[in-house]
């Protein structure tokens, strides 16, 4: 089931990386871009529409993806769901409404012509022969809220499953505290079984803690990779002037957002 995910996740990657590699080739070589000034492309309108096409659609299966893992996580180590369970109750969900979902967000751009030449790559924003203002403001207030609705789901599924770990491992060191006073009592305990104990104890408090980095691990390079085309997004809606240097580290934190896994 991980690994399906995990195969879900990469393949949207894999495309949108491939469009982001092809850059300003996918770019109309003659034509006027957003800001008003002339395109560097080697291309036409039909390789920045499927381009563009490519980008989005990853743009919006990547987030969720990510969020279907980190659920995963969350059921087999919270609720103990075995591999068969996940696959009749939760994977051939997430494949269901995922994949249908991304793939509709981003086919209705493409007869909006939305799809035009931004920065060194094409996506769903206004030019001055295509598209419109409104239709920018929709499709990327989607992808935007998409992946901050994404961010929270997956630090709220770390959060819980460092919880229960913790929570965990504090019970069952309560247990092993009472057990061994009982023992105390009795004149049972012995130093070897003492020692057994305290090797169990650290070792328990050592999964714990390797639970909480694996959290940490997970959620914190999420945020990073798509914090920076947040920030893109805001500036563009309050009118504030995006530097190349903001938008091309943008993507290439987009680009890298699968090695984490």
């Amino acid at each position: 089931c991980y690994h399906r995910l995990l195969l879900g996740l990469s393949s949207f990657d894999l495309l949108c990386s491939i469009c982001f590699f092809a850059g300003t080739w996918a770019q109309p070589s003659i034509s006027v871009w957003t800001y008003g000034s002339t395109s560097r492309g080697n291309g036409n309108i039909t390789t920045c529409n499927i381009s563009g096409f490519f980008i989005f659609l990853g743009s919006l299966a990547i987030p969720w993806y990510n969020v279907s893992i980190s659920i995963y996580y969350y059921l087999a180590v919270c609720h103990s769901w075995r591999e068969l369970r996940m696959k009749k109750s939760f994977e051939r969900y997430v494949h269901a409404v995922i994949c249908p979902i991304a793939m509709l967000g981003a086919i209705i751009p493409f007869f909006m012509d939305l799809y035009n030449q931004y920065s060194f790559y094409c996506f769903v924003v206004k030019s001055f022969r295509r598209g419109s203002a409104a239709a920018q403001i929709v499709f990327q207030g989607i992808y935007m809220t998409s992946v901050i609705l994404c961010t929270g789901v997956i630090i709220c599924m770390m959060f819980r499953i460092k919880c229960h770990v913790t929570s965990t491992t504090r019970q069952s060191e309560s247990y092993e505290i009472s057990s061994y006073l009982t023992k105390v009592k009795k004149g049972t305990t012995t130093s070897t079984k003492r020692q057994m104990q305290s090797r169990r104890s650290r070792r328990k408090r050592k999964q714990a803690s390797e639970v909480t980095t694996m959290a940490l691990l997970y959620s914190v390079p999420f945020i990073v990779t798509w914090f920076i085309p947040v920030m893109w997004f805001l500036c563009l809606q309050i009118s504030f002037s995006t530097s190349f240097e903001i938008i091309s580290n943008g993507e290439v934190l987009h680009v890298v957002s699968g090695i984490y896994l």
